[in-house]
């Protein structure tokens, strides 16, 4: 009974590190072009930092399962939590496209590190049948979080923009990530 226990509270747990991961990802993806667009950069410009960003999130999978095997998944996906709050934090340097695209790309690398070894671990879990509910509700939980988090971060940006600039956005993005 206790090993159920335990292997229940595990699976919570990389369901929620996944959820917070993903969600805090999303609204610094998802904010970025915009607070970019408000400042006056051009749709270009905007979309090379979505791409940098895109680049972050995938391009460290090369590596990942490598550095989950060197450290330990639970090492990596604080580096990548500590990445991603480098990255959100670095938007309050300046506006300038590098700065923009510098921190979104940080976002996505430390996305990855977070994300990859708790979805691992999630689905190594489970076996059979049961391994396909246990993922399906993980999904379910992760994604309708990412919705959420997509739907009302263009009303929270324009309530912190609207009191309080641009770079207080890239304060709620790091807030939100963490």
């Amino acid at each position: 009974m206790l090993v159920i226990y335990s292997a229940r509270r595990d699976y919570l747990l990389a369901v929620a590190i996944q959820t917070i991961a993903y969600s805090g990802m999303i609204a610094v993806m998802a904010i970025t072009p915009v607070a970019m667009s408000d400042i006056g950069y051009s749709f270009d410009k905007a979309t090379l930092a979505v791409e940098m960003h895109l680049v972050g999130m995938f391009s460290p999978s090369v590596i990942t399962s490598y550095l989950i095997d060197l450290v330990g998944g639970s090492i990596l996906l604080l580096v990548g939590f500590v990445i991603m709050m480098f990255g959100s934090l670095l938007f309050l340097a300046n506006d300038s496209v590098a700065i923009f695209t510098t921190s979104i790309a940080l976002v996505g690398i430390g996305w990855n590190w977070a994300f990859v070894p708790t979805s691992g671990a999630a689905v190594n879990m489970f076996r059979g049948p049961t391994k396909v509910v246990a993922m399906a509700f993980n999904d379910t939980v992760m994604l309708t979080m990412v919705a959420v988090v997509t739907a009302f971060g263009g009303l929270f940006y324009s309530a912190i923009v609207c009191c309080h600039g641009h770079r207080a956005s890239a304060l709620f993005g790091s807030n939100c990530a963490h």
